[in-house]
């Protein structure tokens, strides 16, 4: 996440307004505030991401350790972030029924990998590896979800921008980077369910339908949408919003039918990255998607019907902190933020 290797500033504003880049504007929507009650739960070590699971709410340290907000700690592999860049370490954790899975970005090498743990261990040299991906400076992604015999995986391009020749992965058929894959587990079976993604480093699958935060490059931030079985191409690094960022007609015209963003809007003060994370079930929200973004720190509910956005409702209030994950135990969310910082949060 961009956001996380070049700021640790909490950009103080407001909720900023859906914006457009090109000629397709987006759906508009009502925009509602609502009073939110944020209380703090506890403080970790550069908290990136939070994951519910059966036996609680579990935060996942970048430098390898994963605890739970009672303390308990499942792993501690005092990873080594001396090298490296802010985006590297441990990044990603799912529970299975008699294992769990860690993504790591090795801060040394750039290289990622996915891991299978059955047991405890002390290092992720006795972990069973799954996969791995090859050496990249960025966008390494990490968000897990298990559904069914599948597991989710959102993983980004890799490049340093638009025209690193790594960043044209995403649109790869069998995309490798800059893509939501799946894994049937216990099984050698990978497919791609979406791509043209630049970061997706928040994202959620709820009810057949994919719910992306893909974090900009230059200007835009996006909140994708589509069936998990339709095969989108959300055009990264083609398009990023509703700008075609080459300078070719013809190669802006070839991916002109490409799954266009639900939500758009402008960095604020040159900094942008968006945090998507569940579609909440609880009787306050019912059916909203929450989302955030780590510059600015507030948190946002929007609903849509087939994948139409028709309502937002926006919390402006005081900033949380520089978002990082998002997540639910289906009465209350809970939110990181890099600085260290986890809170609940519910209606006032």
């Amino acid at each position: 996440m961009r956001g996380l290797a070049v700021t640790r500033l909490i950009v103080l504003a407001s909720a900023v307004l859906m914006g457009v880049a090109a000629c397709t504007d987006p759906p508009v929507a009502p925009l509602v505030e609502q009073t939110l009650e944020v209380t703090d739960v506890g403080t970790f070590n550069e908290p990136v991401q939070l994951v519910n699971d059966v036996s609680g709410m579990w935060v996942v340290e970048r430098g390898g350790r994963v605890v739970s907000l009672d303390g308990e700690i499942l792993v501690d592999l005092d990873i080594d972030l001396s090298e490296g860049n802010q985006e590297s370490g441990l990044l990603g954790l799912e529970f299975g029924s008699s294992q769990y899975w860690l993504y790591f970005a090795n801060p040394e090498d750039g290289t990622s990998g996915l891991y299978e743990i059955e047991s405890e261990i002390e290092s992720l040299d006795e972990a069973k590896l799954i996969r791995e991906w090859g050496e990249a400076p960025w966008h390494f992604g990490g968000h897990m979800e298990l559904h069914g015999d599948w597991l989710y995986i959102g993983v980004g391009d890799g490049a340093s921008g638009p025209d690193d020749p790594r960043a044209f992965e995403a649109q790869l058929r069998e995309a490798d980077r800059g893509a939501i894959l799946r894994w049937r587990t216990g099984t050698d079976e990978w497919e791609v369910v979406a791509r043209g993604l630049r970061n997706p480093w928040g994202w959620t699958l709820h009810d057949e339908w994919l719910y992306i935060g893909d974090v900009g490059h230059g200007q835009w931030e996006e909140v994708n949408i589509a069936r998990v079985d339709s095969n989108p191409n959300f055009g990264w690094p083609v398009y990023e919003g509703f700008t075609c960022l080459v300078d070719k007609g013809a190669v802006c015209a070839a991916l002109d039918d490409h799954t266009r963003p639900a939500i758009v809007y402008h960095h604020t003060n040159k900094c942008g990255a968006v945090i998507v994370g569940p579609v909440v079930d609880i009787s306050w929200l019912d059916g909203a998607l929450i989302w955030g973004d780590l510059c600015i720190g507030h948190l946002e509910a929007a609903w849509f019907d087939e994948g139409v956005l028709v309502e937002r409702r926006s919390w402006p209030g005081e900033p949380i902190g520089a978002i990082t994950s998002i997540a639910t135990n289906g009465t209350s969310i809970y939110v990181s933020t890099l600085g260290g910082r986890v809170v609940r949060v519910d209606p006032k």
